[in-house]
């Protein structure tokens, strides 16, 4: 199974200093009933995905490892390419309103 993870649009929610994270992958080998897999840091973030985009909302501040999995008949491929996700800290003046 050979597929690339792209990632990333940053979208910032001033409320809770977090960053929604876009991620989308290629698959240029599986059928239509394949589903994905979403790791950071070997943790497995979400499962079960349909299609070849994900957002997960992850905290600022933090860097991160993603990569994705295919899986295909109950079976699972090797990781895609690792992609780093270096989220910036919450900007200054998001401190300063909330008394931080």
């Amino acid at each position: 199974m050979r597929y690339i993870l792209f990632v990333f649009m940053l979208l910032f929610s001033a409320s809770s200093y977090s960053a929604n994270v876009n991620f989308s992958w290629a698959d240029t080998v599986n059928g239509s009933n394949t589903s994905y897999n979403l790791y950071c840091d070997g943790t497995q973030i979400a499962t079960g995905i349909i299609g070849l985009t994900y957002t997960h909302d992850f905290q600022m501040g933090i860097s991160y490892s993603c990569y994705v999995t295919a899986t295909l008949d109950g079976l699972e491929s090797d990781p895609s390419n690792i992609v780093a996700v270096r989220l910036p800290n919450a900007p200054e003046n998001l401190n300063r309103r909330r008394g931080g």
